[in-house]
């Protein structure tokens, strides 16, 4: 499932994408929020057992490491991500995110973003060059919003709206 959230991210349906990793965390994670193999419910996967059988007894539960390392992934994503050689800043990340903020993301082309994100505004967003390049990056989505910025290794920019 959270591959499936980073699809919807890539696309913009932000909305999508965090149903959808809450919908892997109500199925697949136990009450410690340890991720599963297993689903908790039947008809979302064809991999089902009941958690207790009529004895009782659990089952033997198997633990996902790599689920849980791809919801991280996932939020990550919705955050920000490149495509065609632009950074697109929150595109994935869902309307009720109101406020959320993320530091050093290193993305292609080797530049290092913090972005903060108050009331569903864009409140800053620094970038380090990690390496000489052209930092290209997007609030709406669009390509053709797309704002480029030259830097050189080990220069940091910043821009507060």
């Amino acid at each position: 499932m959270p591959w499936a959230a980073m699809l919807y991210a890539h696309i913009g349906a932000a909305d999508a994408a965090a149903l959808t990793l809450k919908e892997w965390k109500t199925v697949f994670n136990n009450p410690g929020h340890g991720s599963r193999h297993n689903p908790y419910y039947p008809g979302l996967s064809l991999i089902w057992k009941h958690p207790f059988d009529s004895a009782g007894e659990g089952e033997e539960e198997i633990m996902q490491m790599d689920g849980a390392a791809a919801s991280v992934a996932a939020v990550l994503y919705m955050l920000c991500h490149e495509r065609n050689g632009v950074i697109r800043l929150f595109f994935g990340a869902p309307s009720e995110w109101k406020d959320v903020s993320f530091e050093n993301i290193l993305t292609d082309g080797g530049f290092l973003v913090s972005a903060t994100r108050r009331g569903g505004q864009i409140a800053g967003l620094t970038v380090t060059a990690m390496r000489n390049g052209t930092f290209r990056y997007t609030l709406t989505g669009k390509e053709s919003d797309a704002v480029s910025v030259k830097m050189s290794a080990g220069e940091t920019w910043r821009q507060c709206p």
